[in-house]
């Protein structure tokens, strides 16, 4: 495993291959958990930023006009989903 550095400002740098591996991305949140004085665990979060196939992405992103009913936006999505 790489190492990193601490800077001047108490921060370190996470090598490119840690942050491939555990799929983090700027923004994403990390927590610290010290276990003893010499070992110190580094554990993923729930990413803070939406990326284009996350659905939320697009939360509030279109204006309705009026109401939706279940059935509406059940046969949009087949629409959709077989190009009819």
């Amino acid at each position: 495993m790489p190492n990193a550095r601490l800077n001047a400002l108490r921060q370190i740098t996470l090598p490119a291959e840690v942050c491939e591996r555990l799929h983090l991305r700027t923004g994403d949140e990390v927590q610290l958990r010290l276990v003893d004085e010499h070992t110190l665990i580094l554990e993923t979060r729930l990413r803070t930023t939406r990326g284009p196939g996350d659905p939320m992405a697009l939360a509030g992103k279109y204006k309705v006009d009026g109401s939706i009913t279940l059935e509406d936006m059940e046969r949009a999505i087949e629409e959709g989903a077989t190009g009819r």
